[in-house]
């Protein structure tokens, strides 16, 4: 322990008993080249709404940043286009890569295109790509007003062979009428840059109309208590181009119809609602589906049907402040863990995380527990929240790249009615003396983060402190207050 200062620091997550709701999972991030929800040829219309074969020079683009920059086929480099003779290119001509020793970052940002008045949509492009995986990673994000922004596609492949097609559905924004994309490129470090980079063509937008189109939603209530009565409201809206008859609307409750609209005429535009009274009496799941069959003619089915799972969970609140008690898990089991490795933990009892009962922990030696992973070893830390299913149901007292074999050890011992974990004088990647810290997991559900002390943080990437769901982003903890001034 460092002879400074003592610094009180503690994160202590506190239980509370909330509902979960857990949504179809959306149509977000979806890269498949051979098979799209939307088939063009059965469609009434289509419309190129935004496009750029670079071709015209770069009014389509509002900022150019980084690295990137027109390329064409009087470059020395193989490859510099799709069609037919430029594109754009996040490296540098004078080398052919993106190594200039510093961290390189840049964005290729779109102007605003609209998405009003269409029922569904495809971004396409082009591109391959040379990196250093995972490091280095090629990022595609959409914003419906130019300050949130969205992740449509990742990809930290080393080699993307040229020219991969890409086409992302982003039906999800159609009505909004200020569209933007960007094209995003980050190295994250200096260290090992020396390949060619990410190279991106013919990209473009198309938005469609439906000629037969049937949308469903369904509201549910946030927090049902038991014993309390509620309207479950389930509404089909005809969003195609012509009035229809025969529709039907189905309100399922755990696989049993329990109220329905059945032979309705819809005009374009008009809806109908089931508006259905349920007392929840128990503390269980309880699954509602809304369903439309399709109409003649309809051939979009994913918004034909909606379903949500609402049931009792726990939910964390984090707090620091807590009086500091470190727990010496030394003369337990020392985990002799290589770089980006990790062990498999039998708890000494069952413990709930969320919304379910674990026996078995995943320590990845990066700082961080997983029970759903059963080989963590990421040590790229993103931020929390993430709905990203290798980081479900995780627990991070600082997840950064740790390397163990540098010095350091790594603990587990369980004390009966509790268990910690405790990384002792451990060492980052960078080659610095990180410090020491542990988690602390209690029978009743609750968990402590204790820091003895930490002499470094990561410049360039930071770190990842919290716990995450992950199957629903609104349950989650981020605490961005450690540094290197923090010891006991």
């Amino acid at each position: 322990m460092k002879n400074v200062r003592k610094i009180k620091y503690v994160i202590l997550a506190t239980i509370l008993l909330l509902c979960l709701s857990l949504f179809t999972p959306n149509k977000h991030i979806k890269v498949n080249p051979t098979d799209t929800t939307i088939q063009e040829n059965k469609l009434r219309s289509s419309d190129v709404v935004f496009s750029d074969d670079f071709e015209g020079g770069l009014a389509k683009w509002t900022s150019i940043t980084g690295l990137w920059h027109l390329t064409d086929t009087s470059s020395s480099w193989p490859d510099p286009c799709h069609s037919p003779t430029h594109s754009m290119w996040f490296g540098d001509e004078s080398t052919g890569t993106y190594d200039t020793g510093s961290r390189e970052y840049g964005e290729l940002v779109s102007i605003p295109f609209s998405l009003v008045g269409f029922d569904a949509a495809l971004l396409e492009f082009y591109h391959w790509r040379w990196g250093e995986e995972p490091r280095d990673q090629s990022c595609v994000y959409i914003s419906t007003d130019g300050v949130n922004w969205d992740l449509l596609y990742r990809n930290y492949i080393q080699y993307v062979p040229p020219w991969e097609y890409v086409s992302l559905d982003i039906s999800e924004y159609v009505g909004n009428s200020s569209v933007q994309l960007i094209f995003y490129f980050d190295t994250f470090d200096g260290m090992w840059n020396d390949y060619r980079g990410w190279l991106v063509d013919d990209i473009q937008v198309l938005a469609y109309i439906f000629d037969h189109d049937l949308d469903v939603s369904l509201e549910v209530p946030d927090v049902p208590k038991i014993a309390e009565t509620f309207t479950i409201n389930a509404t089909v809206t005809n969003t195609g181009d012509n009035a229809e008859t025969g529709v039907d609307l189905y309100l399922f409750l755990n696989n049993v119809i329990v109220d329905s609209i059945t032979d309705y005429s819809l005009s374009i535009g008009e809806s109908a609602t089931i508006n259905y009274e349920w007392t929840p009496t128990e503390y269980k799941p309880y699954n509602f589906t809304a369903y439309a069959p399709p109409v003649s003619g309809e051939i979009h089915l994913d918004n034909n049907y909606v379903t949500k799972i609402l049931f009792s969970n726990i939910n964390y609140t984090m707090f620091p402040g807590h009086p500091y008690n470190w727990i010496d898990a030394s003369g337990g089991t020392e985990l002799f863990l290589e770089d980006d490795d990790y062990a498999a933990i039998a708890l000494p009892f069952n413990f709930t995380f969320y919304d379910q009962s674990f026996s078995t922990v995943y320590l990845c030696s990066n700082g961080y527990l997983s029970f759903t992973d059963t080989e963590p070893g990421y040590y790229n830390n993103v931020p929390f929240p993430t709905a990203n299913p290798d980081f479900t149901y995780m627990i991070a007292p600082y997840w950064d790249d740790i390397d163990p074999p540098d010095g350091g050890h790594i603990y587990n011992q369980s004390f009966g009615t509790y268990w910690v974990a405790e990384w002792l004088d451990i060492y980052h990647i960078d080659g610095e003396v990180l410090g020491s810290f542990e988690v602390i997991l209690y029978e009743t559900g609750h968990i402590v983060f204790n820091y003895d002390y930490l002499n470094y943080t990561d410049p360039w990437d930071g770190y990842t402190c919290g716990l995450n769901l992950g199957v629903d982003t609104n349950y989650y903890n981020s605490y961005q207050g450690l540094d290197n001034k923090t010891d006991d």
